[in-house]
Formats: structure tokens, C-alpha cells, sequence
């Protein structure tokens, strides 16, 4: 249904933002997104500021052991899929050993060695910059001759050049070069941001982006997950009921989402792509509907 709403998905030369409330399913929905490009034959670079390799890996291995059993049971955890590398003994028979060790050939196998993680934790002092940036993607295209699909995980992480900048005078900048990226590589950027706080209990829109004038601005495409259910807020009782709808959302396993088109710049806009989260595992599934 994604595809389809945004004329076939990622364009060369545009940025895509990605936004959430915080655990809101950014980063899942983010790889996700990359084993499907990775297993269309398209090289992949994903910059992780939070996150490790491994810790992804297993999260897109445990999404793969949900898809596989779509039982409670028998899918596994990232933490399961993480613990049992580490495991001398435990873990490493029987059918949940089996399902996993399925699940990682098949996370191979989309993958097809096109997908390339960076974790921003190792570049010190302080993470992964936009000159790492582009340092990273040029050397990746000499060296393989081919232009690969980024994702940035997230951009409040990215390290500011001058730390004297202001927080919204970083954004800016990153969203300016961001763009320069994309149109001087030919290459799409997908983007994830942060909400800002006083957006969670509201229904979603531009302003939710923090700092969120560039990146109206200067994004192709923006994208925005919220649980289903929220609506607009305009009086205190009517966030109240929004903050009780997320917070009973959270307490979920599978959790109803919406994924909002905010913005593009050729296509619908303000549309809503039901989806089922299964936070625990990693996965989502789109409904095959939209309203």
C-alpha cells in the first residue's frame, strides 16, 4: 500500500523523513523497509546513532522468526536472538534453535550481502557527523561501483560540526546537507526524527517534527507513525483521552498504527495506512487498506 500511495516508494535525489513518538516502531519500520530494498537487489547503508549491528541484525532476524511461526511462542525476542551468539549451552537445540537458525539464512538470503551497517557509537568522540556521511557514501560507490538507498537512525543524532550551534540551527544545517547528499549522489535518504513532546498527545502532523520548519520545508516525502484511534486535541480533556489511547497501546504485543503521509511532493497527502505492530518481535504488517 506504501508503494503504491508514494508512486512506487524511494526516489533518487529526495529525502524521506520517518517520524514517531518515542518507541513508537521508528527504527523497526526503518529496517524493514531496508531488507526489502536489500532484497531488490539495491545496496543498503544503514547509520545507526543508538544502536549496535548485532542489536539490528537480531531485530531483523526476531521480525523474520515472527513472519515465519505468527506464534507468541515460538517467534523470538532480539534479545533471544542476541543471547544465544553469547550462549555456550542454552538455546542451542530444538525447534525455537531451529526457527531462528531458519530465520537467519533467511535474513541472508533477502539481504543478499546488500545491506551494510554503521555504527555511529564507534566514530569518537562524539558519533557519526554529515562529513562522516558523505565520507562513508563515496567510498562505498568507489568501491563497489554502485549507489546505494541511506538511512540515518536518527537525525537529532547526527554530531553538529560546531558544538556552539543551537539544537535548531543543527537540524537545519543536517537538513540542508541532507538534501545537497541526495541530489549530488543521486541517491534517496530516508531520515528518522523525534517528535516533540508537546505533539504526543495530538494527532499527528507537521509540527510534531522537532524543530520542524526545515524539515517541512526541505523533505520530498514525510512519513509519521501514531497509534490508531488518536484524534485532534484541541481542549485538555481531549489530549488526555489521546495520552490514555498510547498508553494503552503500549501495553500491547500487537498494537494498532496508523502510518500517516504527511507530505509529498507529487501525490496524496493526509492519508492513513492502517497497520499491526508486533512490537515484540519487530514486525509490522500493513492491513492491504488505507483512508
Amino acid at each position: 500500500v506504501l508503494d503504491k500511495l508514494t508512486d512506487g516508494g524511494l526516489w533518487a535525489g529526495e529525502v524521506t523523513m520517518l517520524g514517531a513518538l518515542s518507541s513508537g516502531g521508528k527504527t523497526t519500520l526503518a529496517l524493514q523497509m531496508a531488507v526489502n530494498i536489500a532484497n531488490s537487489g539495491r545496496d543498503v547503508l544503514y547509520m545507526a546513532m543508538e544502536q549496535g549491528k548485532y542489536d539490528l541484525m537480531a531485530r531483523c532476524i526476531s521480525s523474520i522468526t515472527y513472519e515465519l511461526t505468527r506464534n507468541d511462542k515460538e517467534a523470538q525476542t532480539s534479545r533471544e536472538v542476541g543471547s544465544w551468539h553469547l550462549r555456550m549451552a542454552v538455546g542451542k537445540t530444538g525447534k525455537k534453535a531451529e526457527i531462528r537458525d531458519n530465520a537467519e539464512r533467511l535474513f541472508q538470503d533477502r539481504t543478499r550481502g546488500k545491506l551494510y551497517f554503521f555504527d555511529g557509537r564507534d566514530k569518537k568522540p562524539h558519533g557519526i557527523s554529515i562529513e562522516d556521511i558523505k565520507d562513508i557514501l563515496a567510498k562505498h560507490i568507489r568501491l563497489t561501483g554502485n549507489k546505494p538507498v541511506i538511512f540515518i537512525d536518527y537525525l537529532q543524532l547526527i554530531r553538529p560540526l560546531d558544538i556552539r550551534v543551537l539544537d535548531k540551527q543543527n537540524i537545519d544545517i543536517c537538513m540542508t546537507d541532507l538534501i545537497d547528499i541526495a541530489v549530488e549522489f543521486d541517491i534517496p535518504v530516508v531520515c528518522i526524527s523525534s517528535f516533540n513532546r508537546s505533539s504526543y498527545n495530538t494527532d499527528v502532523d507537521m509540527a510534531a517534527f522537532k524543530e520542524s520548519g526545515k524539515i517541512e520545508c526541505s523533505s520530498d516525502t514525510v512519513l509519521a507513525l501514531q497509534a490508531h484511534g488518536i484524534k485532534k486535541a484541541g481542549n485538555d480533556k481531549e489530549r488526555a483521552a489521546n495520552k490514555e489511547v498510547n498508553k494503552q497501546n503500549k501495553k500491547k504485543n500487537d498494537r494498532e498504527m496508523d502510518l500517516v503521509i504527511l507530505k509529498q511532493r507529487s501525490g496524496m497527502t493526509e492519508v492513513n495506512i492502517p497497520m499491526t505492530y508486533h512490537a515484540k518481535f519487530n514486525y509490522f504488517e500493513e492491513l492491504g487498506t488505507y483512508e
